[in-house]
């Protein structure tokens, strides 16, 4: 889909709704903005958050994606 989900997140973590969120990996160019937590929410019996991101970007206008493993 054109939805951006982050997952994962450790049920502490301290996120809210607006929070930025930008790249940390090595793989990345450090501190680049993916785009902004819209919603959060925890699946019943899970210890992660999942959290919805509104992107830093127009996905549709996306042309080249390289995909990293």
């Amino acid at each position: 889909g054109n939805e951006l989900i982050l997952e994962f997140i450790p049920g502490d973590a301290q996120v809210e709704t607006g929070d930025r969120v930008v790249t940390a990996s090595s793989e990345f160019p450090y501190g680049l903005e993916v785009g902004q937590i819209k919603e959060i929410y925890t699946k019943a019996g899970s210890v992660f958050k999942t959290a919805k991101l509104e992107p830093s970007f127009e996905i549709k206008t996306l042309r080249d994606v390289g995909i990293l493993h």
